[in-house]
């Protein structure tokens, strides 16, 4: 007997409204990249099995996914889970079309209803689950990954460091990346040092020159 399984799914570069017909899907985020070029889908949610195709989450749903989680570093979505399913009702160009809508997510510690955009200049309450404690823990990645992540983010963390303009702009991309720099401190020393060494140089980098008082003028 032939399998038609194959040949009946849309063809994609990512995650769509038809791959969830069959019923919600919770998603374990591995990766985030934004490509702030793109108009319509600047944000890719890369997550385990996901076959090189990460769900790209339309505007709506990603602001409405720093509204659950109250930030805006992407990188801090990594580790985070997500259930999703198809809305029939989400339309484009007044066209129904079907569209993937967040029914639930972790690291929220009670159902949550957030406003949202529906149509131009229309906003509406979606109400949001929490993923408990036992779904979180089935998707946690094995410790390889982890090490994995935790490297890259580390890398990521160094590189911008480096490229801090100044040392306001310096501080407040630390302050945003703090709590999960100090989880390194205790998983990952080594990445933890690579990142204060790396601080520590970008600050007496950007430091002003002090004044030698016995110089006369």
């Amino acid at each position: 007997m032939a399998d038609l399984s194959k040949v009946i799914q849309p063809k994609s570069d990512q995650l769509n409204a038809d791959d969830l017909v069959g019923g919600d899907r919770t998603i374990h985020i591995r990766d985030v990249h934004v490509n702030q070029s793109a108009k319509e889908q600047p944000v890719a949610i890369f997550f385990d099995g996901d076959d090189n195709k990460p769900w790209k989450p339309c505007k709506t749903m990603t602001r409405a996914l720093t509204q659950l989680w109250g930030i805006n570093d992407s990188q801090q979505f990594i580790g985070r889970s997500v259930t999703l399913y198809t809305d029939p009702n989400v339309t484009w160009g007044g066209v129904k079309v079907g569209g993937i809508r967040i029914r639930a997510v972790s690291h929220i510690d009670n159902p949550i209803e957030i406003a949202v955009s529906q149509t131009k200049g229309k906003r509406a309450l979606m109400r949001v689950g929490t993923i408990n404690a036992e779904v979180r823990q089935i998707a946690q990645p094995d410790p390889d990954a982890q090490k994995a992540e935790a490297e890259k983010f580390a890398a990521h963390t160094v590189a911008t460091i480096g490229r801090a303009p100044d040392i306001a702009k310096l501080d407040a991309f630390i302050a945003g990346r703090l709590p999960r720099i100090t989880e390194l401190q205790a998983a990952y020393p080594e990445l933890y040092q690579a990142i204060d060494d790396a601080l520590r140089l970008r600050r007496e980098a950007l430091q002003p020159p002090a004044i030698d008082d016995d110089i006369p003028f």
